[in-house]
């Protein structure tokens, strides 16, 4: 069947209703032309586009789903398994699907096409991890408990045994990769997530992030400031200890004020007060002036003149805007 785009839809949708973990990881590039036609067609137009959804690579249809399903209103009942169905999706991607949209009805496919097939852990695990992660981007804390479970639903020797399972698979989990599930958790602006993690965390891993200068922790922190959720920043500031906070703000000398920098280019202008104001005050020119004033650009940029006008009362600032 010929593709031809339908006028009333004519632009891409807008990707902000994507969990940025997943926008990282698939929308670095624009759609194709053709996937682009595709994007603009209705749902129900969109089933009878067979053989030129499942002729697109695995990489390339898991984008296509999340990025229609995921940015249009109003969906058909039934319509993520239906589309899924017509892309014909192996089950590790109906896995990925389930974790990127929270759907219990895809969650509920892949757990059928898993006994079918005579699937376990360790033919899924290497996508479980990334699901768990793309699970906490989107705030899913109901699949991201049963992603945990798949390794630890085989028969143990007592119910002890499955629990104390299940509690190590959790901790490895949240520590893979230097923690990114709560990174993503914190970045998609799902405290209860951030929380959750945090609380099933090892406790060796938990006083290690706590340490002065952790990085783990700092990254965390810079995660929920890029998206601008400073619920999460009060929330993992006030959980650092008090006298090692500024070091939240200023964490290694190539990364100065990373939190305060990502909140600026975010346009997040709540957070990038409260940063401010919870610098000490010898440091907030410092941190106005790192990366050539970036901060100050940025906030120029999005239209937040009256806090650069506010800044102005800063000599450094001040002398900076009168050269430039």
């Amino acid at each position: 069947m010929t593709l031809s785009r339908e006028p009333e839809n004519t632009s891409l949708p807008n990707m902000e209703n994507i969990p940025l973990i997943i926008r990282v990881r698939l929308f670095d590039t624009p759609f194709s032309g053709e996937q682009e036609l595709l994007m603009s067609l209705s749902a129900e137009k969109l089933l009878n586009q067979q053989d030129t959804l499942q002729a697109l690579s695995d990489d390339e249809k898991l984008r296509f789903f999340i990025g229609y399903t995921l940015t249009k209103q109003d969906l058909p009942k039934n319509f993520l398994i239906n589309l899924a169905t017509v892309m014909a999706f192996p089950p590790t991607m109906f896995l990925l699907i389930a974790a990127a949209t929270g759907s219990t009805v895809l969650w509920d496919e892949f757990l059928k096409k898993r006994s079918e097939l005579f699937l376990n852990h360790e033919d899924t695990q290497d996508t479980e991890i990334h699901a768990f992660i793309w699970a906490a981007g989107g705030g899913h804390l109901t699949l991201m408990r049963n992603i945990l479970e798949l390794a630890t639903g085989e028969a143990r020797a007592s119910p002890q045994d499955a629990i104390a399972d299940l509690q190590n698979h959790t901790q490895e989990m949240i520590r893979f990769v230097d923690f990114v599930a709560i990174q993503s958790a914190a970045v998609g602006g799902h405290l209860e997530i951030v929380q959750w993690l945090w609380t099933n965390c090892a406790e060796q891993d938990r006083q290690k992030m706590l340490e002065p200068g952790s990085g783990s922790y700092s990254r965390i922190f810079e995660a929920a400031a890029t998206g601008g959720h400073l619920e999460i920043v009060q929330w993992l500031w006030s959980n650092y200890p008090q006298q090692h906070r500024q070091s939240l703000l200023e964490f290694e000398r190539s990364l100065r004020f990373q939190a305060f920098q990502d909140a600026a280019e975010g346009g997040h202008l709540d957070t990038v007060e409260w940063l401010f104001q919870h610098c000490a005050p010898e440091r907030r020119q410092d941190m106005i002036a790192t990366d050539d004033f970036q901060a100050l650009h940025s906030l120029k940029n999005k239209g937040h003149h009256a806090l650069i006008t506010q800044w102005l009362a800063f000599p450094r600032v001040f002398a900076y805007a009168e050269a430039h």
